[in-house]
């Protein structure tokens, strides 16, 4: 694994895990609610799939009610996120080389070259 990576890694596991924040009014919102405010399906009494406080793990801040496992569904792997890199006025020779050297290090992905033509490059 490359050093950028483990970087951003580390950078997003510091920084996107914040804790919840409740204000009064987050409460009585969760306290009230009788739907998942993601899937809209209405809570049951005897469901194991009891509701619990959505946040946003970057903010911190109370998203709404939540199914546990719509909960579960929405959260990101810091691991397995994807960063998007976009390269600009590239020519030539350069952008061939750069996009044959990113086209090795990904196996099996299809990048697209989107320098002068918009079709997929593999490398």
């Amino acid at each position: 694994m490359f050093k950028e990576v483990r970087s951003c890694q580390s950078v997003m596991q510091e920084h996107f895990n914040k804790p919840l924040i409740m204000t009064p009014e987050n409460e009585r919102d969760f306290q009230n609610s009788t739907s998942c405010y993601i899937c809209g399906r209405k809570y049951k009494d005897d469901d194991e799939n009891k509701p619990v406080r959505d946040q946003c793990h970057i903010t911190g801040k109370y998203r709404g009610s939540a199914h546990n496992i719509c909960n579960v569904k929405l959260r990101f792997d810091s691991k397995s996120i994807k960063i998007p890199v976009i390269f600009h006025n590239l020519q030539g020779y350069d952008c061939h080389f750069i996009m044959q050297k990113i086209g090795k290090m990904i196996e099996d992905k299809v990048v697209y070259d989107i320098c002068y033509r918009k079709k997929p490059f593999k490398g």
